[in-house]
C-alpha cells in the first residue's frame, strides 16, 4: 500500500497526501491552516461554551449536535447523500445526519468498516482526548463556515492519560466543501495535521510508533463501505501507515494535508504553472493549461497576508475559458494598483455545471513600497463624476490632498492624516460640483505637487 496515495473502488474515494515523498504528483493538496478569527466555540480552554449534547462521563467524552447549522441551503454531500446536520465530537469523530450520539462518544476507535463505529462518519483522528486536562493552556474545539467551507478545529487538544505531562497533545483541522443543492460531486474533505501547534510528547510518541489504538478514514451510513487511511492497534501495531505528519526529515516532523474525495471527480482543466510579476504595484498573473474539460473559466481570487491577521478572499475577476480544448492555452490577468504589502492568489475555476475548484500560487507575492514622493494626474480626466488620484509615498509622513476651484477656495478634503510608506489610490466624487476646471494640491511632509482637473455634465 503506498500510504501517501489510495482509494476504495466500492467507497468511490481516493485519499491523497502534500507528503514530500510524492512531489512528481501535480495535484497533491497544500497545507492551509485556516484562521480561526471569528470561529464558534464549542470548548474553549477545556471548558464547554455551550453544552455538549450528549455525554459519557465514564470517558470524559462528549459531543454536539449541530442541527441545519449550514446557511442559505448550502449542504455537504457524503456518500452521495446530502446533509446539513453535523455532529463534532470530542474524541475526533464528524458524523452527520442521524449517526447515533452513543457510538460518538466511545474513546476506543475501532477497525472500518464497522456497524459498531459511528455512521456516517469522517475520522479525522479518533482517539482518546480529554478537554478536562489542565496541564497546558489551549483544549479548544470550535468551528467556523465560510462560503464554501465547514471548518472544524481541534487545538491542541490533550491526549488521555495517567501520567502528568503538558506537551502530550496535538493540533489538526477538517475542512468540509460545501455547496448549494445536491448536485455534483461528494464534497471535498481535507484534514490538515500541524507539527507546530502540537506537543513534543504526542510528537515523539507519533516518530516512535507508541501511540495508542487510533482510526482515520470515512465510513458510510450502513457501516459496511469505509476507506482507511492510518490504523493503528491498541499494541502500537500500524496496520494502515497513512501518516499524520510529513516526515521527509525523519527527526523532524512538518505539517501535513490530507485530502479524501470522490474517484470519479474529472478534473476539467490541466493546470501547468501558474505565476506572476511584480511591476512596482502592478501584478500580472500567467497561468498556462494543458487541456480543458467543460471549463467555463476562472475567478481570480487575492487575500492580503500583511501584518498578523489575514483578511478573507476577494474576487477581482473572471477570464472565460475556451470550455473544451486539448492544446496547451496561456491565460493572463493584470492586478492594478496595488497597496504595499504580501499577497495571496488563486484560482477558481469552474466547470460549465457550476462545479469548482481552487488552484493556489505556491509563492506568496510582494509589492514594497516606492522608490520616492510621486503625485499622478487623476484618471479618468474629464469625468463625471467620479475619478481617482494616486500618490506615492516612500515613507511614513503626515498627508493632505486638497480640491480647490479657480479662484483658489478649497471645495473638498480628501486626506489629511499620517499615512505609512505605499502606493495609494483616492476616490473623488464630484457628483455636487458643477461643470469646470479645479485642481488638486498634495502636501506629503516638505512635498508639494498641484495637478488639475476638469468634470464635465
Amino acid at each position: 500500500m503506498n500510504p501517501g496515495y489510495g482509494f476504495s473502488d466500492a467507497a468511490n474515494y481516493y485519499f491523497l497526501n502534500s507528503s514530500g515523498a510524492l512531489n512528481c504528483i501535480p495535484d497533491q493538496p497544500g497545507f492551509n491552516w485556516i484562521d480561526t478569527t471569528g470561529s464558534v466555540s464549542l470548548i474553549a480552554n477545556g471548558q464547554n461554551a455551550v453544552p455538549y449534547t450528549e455525554y459519557n462521563s465514564f470517558y470524559f467524552s462528549g459531543s454536539f449536535r449541530l442541527p441545519d447549522i449550514l446557511p442559505n441551503d448550502k449542504k455537504f454531500k457524503f456518500f452521495g447523500t446530502c446533509y446539513d446536520t453535523i455532529v463534532i465530537a470530542g474524541n475526533g469523530i464528524i458524523g452527520f445526519g442521524n449517526v447515533s450520539m452513543s457510538r460518538m462518544n466511545v474513546p476506543f476507535p475501532i477497525a472500518l468498516p464497522s456497524v459498531n463505529a459511528p455512521r456516517p462518519a469522517i475520522f479525522p483522528f479518533w482517539y482518546w482526548f480529554n478537554f478536562l486536562d489542565p496541564e497546558h493552556q489551549g483544549r479548544n474545539l470550535k468551528y467556523k463556515i465560510l462560503d464554501d467551507k465547514f471548518v472544524i478545529t481541534y487545538d491542541r487538544v490533550q491526549i488521555y492519560n495517567t501520567i502528568i505531562d503538558a506537551k502530550n497533545f496535538v493540533s489538526f483541522q477538517v475542512v468540509l466543501q460545501i455547496g448549494q443543492s445536491c448536485i455534483g460531486e461528494n464534497g471535498k474533505i481535507t484534514l490538515l495535521y500541524d507539527n507546530s501547534k502540537s506537543g513534543s510528547t504526542f510528537l515523539n510518541n507519533y516518530q516512535n510508533n507508541n501511540l495508542n489504538a487510533m482510526t482515520i478514514g470515512i465510513q458510510n451510513s450502513p457501516g459496511t463501505i469505509a476507506l482507511t487511511y492510518r490504523r493503528s492497534e491498541t499494541n502500537h501495531s500500524v496496520t494502515v501507515p497513512g501518516p499524520l505528519f510529513d516526515n521527509i526529515a525523519a527527526d523532524s516532523p512538518g505539517p501535513l494535508a490530507l485530502e479524501i474525495a470522490q474517484i470519479n471527480e474529472v478534473l476539467p482543466v490541466e493546470l501547468l504553472s501558474f505565476t506572476s510579476n511584480v511591476n512596482v504595484n502592478d501584478v500580472s498573473l500567467r497561468w498556462i493549461v494543458g487541456s480543458e474539460t467543460d471549463n467555463a473559466g476562472f475567478e481570480i481570487e487575492r487575500k492580503s497576508v500583511t501584518g498578523p491577521i489575514l483578511t478573507d478572499w476577494i474576487t477581482l475577476g473572471f477570464v472565460r475559458g475556451i470550455v473544451n480544448s486539448n492544446i496547451q492555452t496561456e491565460y493572463t490577468y493584470a492586478d492594478k494598483n496595488l497597496a504595499s504589502g504580501k499577497y495571496n492568489y488563486r484560482l477558481k475555476q469552474i466547470d460549465v455545471n457550476g462545479n469548482f475548484r481552487y488552484y493556489d500560487m505556491s509563492n506568496t507575492v510582494v509589492v514594497g513600497i516606492p522608490e520616492k514622493f510621486r503625485l499622478g494626474q487623476n484618471y479618468p480626466n474629464p469625468f463625471n463624476p467620479i475619478t481617482r488620484i494616486e500618490f506615492d509615498l516612500p515613507m511614513d509622513v503626515n498627508v493632505e490632498l486638497k480640491l480647490y476651484d479657480t479662484y483658489g477656495r478649497e471645495v473638498k478634503k480628501l486626506v489629511s492624516e499620517i499615512k505609512k510608506a505605499g502606493y495609494y489610490s483616492i476616490e473623488l466624487d464630484c457628483s455636487g460640483l458643477s461643470s469646470g476646471a479645479y485642481f488638486y494640491q498634495w502636501r506629503a511632509g516638505d512635498h508639494i505637487n498641484a495637478k488639475m482637473l476638469r468634470v464635465i455634465r
